[in-house]
């Protein structure tokens, strides 16, 4: 207990959970939490980044709310990106799910198109970057010694454990990992990895081209034989990881933007935002234009190669103009009613973003309307899946404090049971 003094940072919210013993000192007092009497508690410990130790415990002993996770103090902005990111995800997953029939009207096509142009790639990568966002305001608040990387350890395995149900997880904990073990790497050079990174993706998809040119590409994949999800999800992990590159790109982009605060500690000027806003789409436009051209779903032949390889490069861009897009509405009193909406889904983006893609596929391969659903039709039933989380959210979270697997994933991380519901 000795460890534990005036300069602790107990805040407010949990000292209200403890009994406070004051002791007076030569210089002033000292307080020190209590363990509620009569109630059974497991001791845990965890550092601060002042280096202090202090005791944690479970039921309603806790580890100290995070800043930017609960509360008051959480960054709404933050949770606005998750919640738009997640919309974006669905819209793209949901067609390779439901194997849309194509349409007959040209607002078939025309969704189609956007879907290629704007979304497609985009938005994972979106995720991925506010993901490494965090692990930086994770590192910032924490420091990066040994119990940090216990802690961030634990979270990437059980998101590991989970990428058996959802296999891009495994992708995100892979990555996450390495973001860890280079945790001592400048801000400047983890920029440059991530554009190194992306770059070798970009020659991939070139090499690919010249390698497949002039060769037959089958039109459409060869599916495979129906398995236990266990079993599926082992045999596709190695193409998965495939996309690891890019993903890891962003979430050290991610990782450099956290460090310098751009989302929770500075406040960017209008124009700056509009700037990147501006630039973004002008580099992302073109880059994505191919990709609507020759899309990869007809086969990966030499044009659906360059264009996929252009769209992995240049959509960064993209996801620099739309966080930048999405702060300017965020600043204006109708954007910030409208965006503040979709705020229960980012709080629990995890929930959500596994919810989605078993709504997916309980409503199309289960229910076997697999390319028997419209492209208009796959759009409605998107975005009513995503109302149907969104409500969902909202009831959880007037309840609970964070979502269901956010909280096996948060009590994991700091290793003690946290609490759940609210008071």
């Amino acid at each position: 207990m000795s460890g534990i003094g005036a300069s602790s940072p107990w805040t407010e919210d949990h000292a209200r959970s403890w009994t406070v013993a004051r002791l007076p000192t030569r210089t002033g007092e000292i307080r020190i939490p209590v363990f509620p009497p009569g109630r059974r508690t497991r001791r845990c410990r965890s550092s601060t980044a002042t280096g202090t130790w202090r005791l944690v415990g479970t039921g309603t002993d806790r580890v100290p709310p995070d800043p930017l996770v609960t509360g008051a103090h959480r960054v709404v902005v933050l949770d606005v990106l998750r919640g738009v990111a997640l919309l974006g995800i669905l819209l793209v997953n949901i067609w390779s799910v439901a194997e849309t029939v194509p349409g007959t009207v040209p607002i078939d096509e025309l969704v189609r198109d956007v879907r290629r142009l704007f979304l497609v790639d985009k938005f994972h990568m979106l995720f991925a970057f506010l993901f490494g966002y965090g692990i930086a305001t994770q590192f910032e608040r924490s420091g990066t010694g040994r119990t940090t990387v216990r802690r961030l350890g634990r979270r990437m395995a059980v998101l590991l454990l989970l990428g058996l149900t959802h296999d891009v997880l495994a992708v995100y904990a892979v990555a996450g990992a390495i973001t860890v073990a280079m945790r001592r790497i400048s801000t400047g050079n983890a920029v440059r990895a991530g554009v190194i990174l992306l770059l070798a993706v970009a020659a991939f998809y070139g090499a690919t081209a010249l390698l497949t040119s002039g060769a037959d590409v089958p039109a459409e994949p060869v599916p495979a034989p129906p398995g236990n999800l266990l079993a599926d999800r082992l045999a596709e992990l190695p193409t998965t990881l495939l996309s690891l590159p890019d993903y890891l790109a962003l979430v050290l982009f991610g990782l450099a933007a956290g460090r310098r605060g751009l989302l929770h500690r500075r406040e960017p000027t209008d124009a700056a935002l509009w700037t990147v806003l501006v630039t973004g789409l002008v580099v992302g436009v073109p880059g994505a234009v191919p990709s609507v051209l020759a899309p990869v779903e007809g086969g990966l032949d030499p044009a659906a190669a360059v264009a996929r390889g252009l769209s992995l490069l240049t959509a960064p861009a993209f996801v620099a103009a739309y966080v930048a897009g999405l702060l300017l509405l965020h600043r204006t009193g109708i954007g910030r009613r409208t965006l503040g909406v979709i705020v229960p889904a980012g709080r629990t983006a995890l929930t959500n973003y596994l919810a989605q893609g078993w709504l997916c596929l309980l409503i199309f391969p289960a229910a076997g309307l697999v390319d028997r659903v419209p492209t208009l039709g796959t759009l409605a039933i998107a975005l009513a899946i995503f109302a149907l989380l969104l409500v969902a959210s909202r009831w959880w979270l007037r309840r609970f404090r964070f979502g269901p697997v956010e909280w096996v994933l948060r009590s994991a991380t700091y290793w003690c049971r946290q609490p759940l519901r609210r008071r």
